[in-house]
């Protein structure tokens, strides 16, 4: 879990695309997928962040809007969850910083 995200307290911008790739590096295509993004402060605690988002042929698309980011600052998990049809689900964890 190397990749870390930071994003000001309070942001409505930029939104968050998160890329699901294959073996080969590839970008996954999630149009059509259910995507939701939640941020907790470890894996076993309850989300304090809980968001919808949209998936399209470059990844998983997250719009932040007025209050989303109003969360204390610090480092949370993020776990970003696409899901398809048949209910198999793609999963990206990372760091996310509020400042």
């Amino acid at each position: 879990m190397a990749e870390i995200i930071r994003y000001p307290q309070n942001a409505e911008l930029p939104a968050l695309l998160v890329k699901f790739t294959d073996a080969a590096g590839a970008v996954l295509d999630l149009t059509g997928f259910t995507c939701t993004l939640t941020l907790a402060t470890s894996p076993t605690a309850t989300p304090i962040l809980t968001k919808s988002g949209t998936g399209s042929t470059t990844g998983m698309s997250v719009t932040w809007t007025a209050g989303n980011l109003n969360i204390p600052t610090g480092q949370y998990l993020a776990t970003a969850q696409a899901r398809t049809g048949s209910s198999l689900d793609y999963v990206r964890r990372f760091t996310f910083v509020i400042d």
